[in-house]
């Protein structure tokens, strides 16, 4: 999907499709949005809480807020008390922050009888930027977890915590470490991470659990405590997250200049929606948006060229085609080869590469990738993934930026939205033109989008294509290779 800015808050969303049955949505999207989350942890023992937050994220120029970012690290920051609301915290929020931090608050923590008083400054690790999204977990693969906090408060004792989707009621899904030192940061192994840190117990150490949830928190003394007594705190966390090398970023692509696509039969195709089939794949040229005849290519196997160019632009910004080689089905038409349709959670790998080069106009060189809730090849699908080669000057993929990602060795923006029609699309677009031939396993840019909660790992892979979506011009351009394989 692909669409243009018209405005400061506004962006024009449109779904992109092929075949012989595509019909074509477009729809507006603007505004602002609310990420809503939960963070639950525990005091000395026995304290659980429960806190909620809202970060606001808008559409245009105007900022997100309470938002923190290190990465892979990202989501929104929040403030909480204990449930029954003994210890005090302000801010309530973080929705005036426009910044990344410091996130500085302060407050007080009585004494109760059974350490249950807690007040927390929580982080979610992996939530992007936008209205109800989902909470998804990350797990590390080695390093430590940096700590920065200020404590111009000479607070007593402050802990960080990190927990997985069931810290809030299961003690064997949190862990916590205490934070000795200030102003400065501090790199705490994970392995020092144990559900019981003011007691460490050596059976209840971290092993490396999904976590979704990171926070600095004060906990309240208990009744039975030498000198107990109420804890005033004022501090700032100035950044948390893992250390570098912590985490999974996929395999590192291959930047080749070439591309082995299939060999097969050359000839034309100058049909709306004619097609060839060529050593396994399906080369079509898929004039969707401009109405009729008016777009010839030419290919050879699974390269093609685009010789011809002359459809009217549409009025709503929508490509006018997106000529391209394809394995899997669109509708009734299928590949021979590729190995679709497979479901998400089945898939080992996808390898796959991609080789074009530069003609007249305006348009993008992409991957666009289909997902059906079941084995088939409906058309539209339900979910779309999109890897951007080339992005042109006056065009941008539809929904909004919800942060940035590096997936095989490259850094990639990363955009979501819904394409006007109830259908939503990731886009991943790469900084600058992409070397043509870069090679990559697809199945790293799926993980990260099931990680996002964008896809779920029931849903099945049923189509990835290669090609160019055309807004004018592009003669001379093409896909010059095009090799995938779901595994």
């Amino acid at each position: 999907t692909t669409g243009t800015t018209t405005g400061t808050t506004t962006g024009t969303t449109t779904g992109t499709t092929t075949g012989t049955t595509t019909g074509t949505t477009t729809g507006t999207t603007t505004g602002t949005t609310t990420g809503t989350t939960t963070g639950t942890t525990t005091g000395t023992t026995t304290g659980t809480t429960t806190g909620t937050t809202t970060g606001t994220t808008t559409g245009g120029d105007e900022p997100v807020t309470g938002y923190h970012i290190h990465d892979p690290w990202h989501g929104f920051a929040w403030t909480a008390t204990d449930e029954a609301g003994q210890a005090t915290i302000s801010p309530a929020d973080f929705d005036a922050l426009t910044e990344d931090g410091p996130y500085c608050v302060k407050g007080n923590v009585p004494v109760t009888p059974d350490y249950s008083a807690i007040a927390m400054v929580g982080f979610n690790v992996n939530q992007d930027p936008i209205e109800d999204a989902p909470k998804a977990t990350w797990t590390p693969s080695g390093g430590s977890l940096v700590v920065n906090v200020s404590n111009p408060g000479n607070t007593d004792v402050i802990r960080v915590q990190i927990q997985g989707p069931n810290g809030a009621t299961d003690e064997n899904d949190r862990w916590c470490a205490t934070v000795g030192e200030f102003d400065k940061d501090v790199e705490i192994p994970w392995a020092d991470f144990n559900s019981e840190c003011w007691d460490p117990d050596p059976t209840m150490k971290y092993g490396n659990e999904p976590i979704d949830t990171a926070l600095i928190f004060v906990p309240g003394m208990g009744d039975e405590d030498t000198g107990a007594k109420a804890r005033s705190f004022d501090l700032c966390v100035n950044d948390i997250g893992p250390s570098t090398g912590s985490g999974s970023v996929g395999t590192p692509g291959t930047k080749t200049g070439t591309c082995s696509g299939a060999s097969g039969p050359s000839g034309s195709i100058s049909d709306q929606y004619g097609t060839a089939d060529v050593g396994g794949y399906v080369v079509q040229n898929n004039v969707w948006g401009g109405g009729g005849s008016c777009q010839t290519i030419g290919y050879n196997g699974s390269a093609f060229t685009v010789n011809t160019q002359g459809c009217a632009p549409g009025s709503d910004s929508r490509p006018i085609s997106y000529p391209s080689v394809f394995i899997g089905g669109n509708g009734s038409k299928t590949s021979s080869g590729g190995g679709l349709p497979k479901q998400i959670s089945a898939l080992q790998s996808v390898p796959t590469c991609l080789a074009w080069k530069s003609g007249s106009g305006e348009y993008n060189v992409s991957y666009d990738v289909w997902f059906n809730d079941g084995p088939n090849f409906s058309n539209p699908p339900a979910v779309y993934l999109m890897v951007w080669y080339h992005k042109p000057t006056s065009y941008q993929p539809g929904g909004k930026v919800v942060g940035t990602k590096s997936i095989a060795g490259e850094s990639w923006t990363v955009w979501w939205g819904d394409n006007g029609s109830g259908k939503n699309v990731v886009s991943y677009v790469h900084d600058a033109d992409l070397t043509p031939g870069f090679s990559y396993d697809l199945k790293d840019f799926i993980t990260d989008a099931v990680g996002r909660g964008y896809l779920k790992s029931s849903q099945y892979l049923v189509a990835v294509f290669g090609g160019l979506e055309i807004w004018s011009g592009a003669q001379g351009a093409g896909i010059t290779g095009f090799s995938a394989q779901a595994n």
